[in-house]
């Protein structure tokens, strides 16, 4: 069999974002293995279009100061609103098949510059 697009991708959370990401563990509640699938199938394709493609909810921002590309990501989830959910900062690297979740924020508004470069600068 072979293996999911998502399985061809290495996942990480930096420090900063896994502290960050707590609270939205306590959000999404028992649903979160399930949500964080979703959210892995969603990057998996941003991956599959040669990291070269803007998607509904993943926005190319910078590239990272560690290489790869800082995705702003809409992370959505049942019960959200249209406006909600969680921001998500991601470091993508296409060469090296890698994702990193460095910064998450619980709010209806983007992060400012200053907390996605605090983000960034965490990995």
């Amino acid at each position: 069999m072979p293996r999911s697009r998502e399985a061809s991708i290495r996942w990480r959370v930096s420090k900063f974002g896994a502290q960050q990401l707590a609270p939205a563990r306590a959000l999404i509640g028992s649903n979160y293995e399930q949500q964080k699938q979703a959210l892995q199938r969603l990057l998996a394709m941003y991956f599959e279009s040669d990291c070269d493609r803007k998607a509904m909810n993943i926005s190319p921002i910078a590239g990272a100061p560690s290489g790869g590309k800082a995705l702003k990501v809409r992370w959505a989830y049942p019960g959200c609103g249209k406006r909600g959910g969680l921001r998500l900062l991601v470091v993508a690297n296409c060469d090296t098949r890698t994702a990193a979740v460095t910064g998450c924020w619980l709010r209806k508004e983007d992060p400012t510059d200053a907390e996605i470069l605090a983000a960034l600068n965490s990995l």
